[in-house]
């Protein structure tokens, strides 16, 4: 946004004449580094282009047209970078709340076990019923780790977003 009004500055400078100024000393001696002779130029020019057929004017129009088009994707982008942020925290709590649900989860499994487990040493239960108990476990566990996992890629992704540190 801020090049393009530049751009635009610069549109508006040309209707506005240009100046050049110039001048020059010159020592004319035939001793090396004498003042006997010396003769000096100053001059300026000035042009001022009157009649370039619109072109100035429609170069100044397209710049506006640009500074405008730049400051509503500047706006779209404020925009859309907000609706990103709300979106990945609400996914951020999402993943929390399935963090609980998988320890909750993992707890059960660790309780149904530990029972099949008592029960299969007193021969009140057969291997195949301790093995899946086991193995739901396992799962549960592995359902807790992605979870994590999944709420850990949030929140960097949050901080990323945000552009700090999230942890306390």
């Amino acid at each position: 946004v801020e090049a393009t009004r530049k751009q635009l500055a610069s549109r508006q400078f040309s209707f506005a004449p240009t100046i050049n100024l110039f001048g020059s000393y010159e020592w004319n001696d035939d001793v090396l580094l004498g003042t006997g002779s010396s003769n000096y130029l100053v001059g300026a020019t000035l042009k001022w282009n009157l009649f370039s057929g619109y072109k100035n004017i429609s170069a100044m129009e397209q710049s506006r047209a640009q500074l405008s088009r730049a400051r509503l994707q500047y706006q779209d982008r404020i925009l859309q970078n907000r609706v990103e942020i709300q979106s990945s925290a609400r996914t951020l709590e999402s993943a929390r709340e399935q963090v609980e649900v998988a320890r909750s989860t993992v707890e059960q499994a660790a309780e149904s076990y530990r029972i099949r487990r008592n029960r299969y040493e007193q021969g009140m239960e057969r291997v195949s019923d301790l093995l899946m108990s086991e193995a739901t476990l396992a799962e549960s566990k592995l359902q807790l780790a992605s979870a994590i996992f999944k709420f850990n890629l949030q929140a960097a992704r949050l901080e990323f977003l945000l552009e700090k540190d999230l942890t306390p």
